[in-house]
């Protein structure tokens, strides 16, 4: 009974991070977005025009964002810079020490960080959750959203991207 009773909490406690995507019915124009680099460059989403981009709005102490991000490392290995532009954004009161350091702890090599400095984009967006993503096709336009973390690996993800690069 009590291995039953951990496995149904077990259960419950992924699947509430789980969530579908939110597909939004004609694609959007992108919000307002500018958020800096790991380098200190000042970025804006039509910087990465000509690929599918996923922003993902994050934070270090985020627990569902702590089980989400080594997908999207995956993904991002998967696709590869020149096709896929994940990019991980978090709020101006995060210590860039601290991000390193989670970096180096789940080993996100394949991920870069931005930085919503002013916390703009996380309002043009209208974040009121983490993770929250955002989905774009190739022309920079928002097709898609998911409140809450998924494994970005699973088949029909992975598919959804695909549909995007093929469009």
């Amino acid at each position: 009974m009590k291995i039953l009773l951990v496995l149904l909490t077990l259960f419950t406690s992924f699947s509430a991070y789980a969530h579908d995507f939110a597909l939004y019915p004609e694609p959007m124009r992108s919000p307002v977005s500018l958020f800096e680099d790991q380098n200190g460059s000042i970025k804006t989403l039509g910087s990465f025009q000509g690929k599918v981009t996923i922003v993902n709005f994050w934070a270090t102490w985020c627990k569902p964002c702590i089980v989400e991000m080594p997908s999207l490392a995956m993904l991002q290995r998967k696709f590869g810079k020149a096709k896929i532009a994940v990019i991980p954004v978090i709020r101006s009161s995060e210590k860039v020490s601290t991000v390193r350091s989670f970096y180096r702890r789940y080993k996100l090599r394949e991920l870069e960080y931005y930085i919503d400095t002013n916390d703009l984009t996380a309002q043009s967006f209208q974040v009121d959750s983490i993770p929250m993503s955002f989905i774009f096709n190739k022309q920079g336009e928002v097709v898609a959203s998911v409140n809450g973390s998924i494994n970005w690996m699973d088949k029909s993800n992975v598919q959804f991207i695909q549909d995007l690069l093929d469009q």
